[in-house]
């Protein structure tokens, strides 16, 4: 379907201008992608994975007495080592809420930007020049990504699916308190239960375990089973 569209686009006489625009747009998506990973072998100007976070918003329906009310949950992922924080969940994420959160994120104590050098987000308006220019007082590089350039935000975007598909999208919220219960039960998941083929794998927050290839294998689950996690019981 995808090439049937792009063929169109080319077959109209009318559309060089978006045929152009496109083409621009993933040439910078690449330049960006190039200088954020260092492809062109310049180590001086490429970030260390390891101090690398990316920020991002998903949105979810809930029922209230109001009616159907989307609520805006933004999270920071570690490019590293894919742990996930979620920074805050609102209905209105507004400028006061957005600096709130940039305040959270560079505590010195318990912010998820502690040991970090570069915090990368996207074009959304909500990041306003305010917010930017907090997170640059804390010492922390804030490189924005070009427009129309989801492939260059591609760990945050993996969670986003992630967490919809496997949680968010099966379930009827009734108030914020049910949304937040889930969100947490599934990041909990998502760091000490399930496996990422990223991480060769393995867990993120793996747990020592003694039984190895001996024991019953017992079954963990979460939200009555819609979350599940296997592993071999202590001898």
């Amino acid at each position: 379907m995808r090439r049937q569209r792009l063929r169109l686009i080319q077959d109209d006489d009318a559309s060089g201008q978006p045929v152009e625009l496109a083409t621009r747009a993933c040439a910078v998506g690449e330049q960006a992608f190039e200088e954020l990973h260092g492809r062109r072998h310049n180590h001086r100007r490429v970030p260390v994975l390891g101090r690398q976070t990316r920020v991002h918003f998903l949105t979810v329906e809930v029922w209230t007495t109001r009616g159907l009310v989307t609520h805006y949950l933004l999270f920071v992922i570690s490019l590293a080592d894919r742990v996930v924080d979620i920074v805050g969940i609102t209905t209105r994420p507004d400028e006061a809420w957005m600096l709130q959160v940039g305040r959270n994120l560079i505590d010195s104590e318990s912010g998820a930007m502690r040991g970090k050098g570069y915090l990368i987000l996207d074009r959304d308006t909500k990041y306003t020049d305010q917010f930017r220019r907090l997170i640059r007082g804390s010492g922390t590089n804030v490189i924005r990504l070009p427009p129309l350039s989801p492939n260059l935000n591609a760990y945050a975007e993996r969670f986003v699916r992630s967490i919809k598909f496997e949680c968010l999208n099966r379930m009827i919220f009734i108030g914020q308190t049910s949304l937040r219960r889930a969100i947490a039960e599934y990041v909990d998941h998502y760091h000490g239960e399930r496996n990422h083929q990223g991480l060769d794998n393995g867990l993120i927050r793996a747990v020592p375990n003694s039984a190895q290839g001996v024991g019953r294998v017992r079954r963990k689950q979460r939200l009555g089973g819609m979350l599940n996690f296997y592993c071999r019981e202590a001898v």
